[in-house]
């Protein structure tokens, strides 16, 4: 059974919704918010980074596991005394950070994150800034 592991540095970025606006000839411009390209563009160069194996590494069809762990640097505020917390309960939501990573591995882990059948993720902090990103890794499920 196959199983990758890969890190993927900085504060991680929740997936934006696409903004819709009405055009000229009443056509519909859809735009992807700039920070949400970027991010998944970086994801994917991280992966590529990582990853020596002939992307992409499952074939359609093949269903997939994905277990993640979105670390935050913790904030001075939740750092002692009573307001200290281990998990990041603000946002942004578990839902909108798995997509950045599930989309961004689509071509290259996998042939589409619809093979993603069972997902396991936390939200956490670190104290330390080297260990902020998201630590995720995919296996396939026998």
């Amino acid at each position: 059974m196959k199983k990758i592991e890969i890190f993927i540095p900085g504060t991680p970025v929740a997936k934006q919704r696409v903004k819709s606006r009405m055009g000229g000839k009443g056509k519909i411009i859809s735009t992807t918010p700039k920070k949400t390209v970027q991010y998944e563009q970086h994801v994917r160069n991280c992966i590529m980074e990582q990853i020596t194996e002939s992307l992409p590494i499952w074939e359609k069809g093949v269903p997939l596991k994905l277990t993640a762990d979105f670390m935050f640097l913790r904030p001075e505020s939740v750092r002692k005394g009573k307001n200290r917390r281990e998990y990041h309960i603000v946002k942004p939501d578990c839902d909108n950070l798995l997509k950045s990573i599930a989309d961004a591995g689509n071509t290259l882990l996998y042939h589409d994150d619809s093979q993603i059948m069972i997902v396991e993720m936390s939200k956490t902090y670190t104290e330390d800034p080297r260990e902020e990103g998201v630590l995720f890794d995919i296996e396939e499920i026998k």
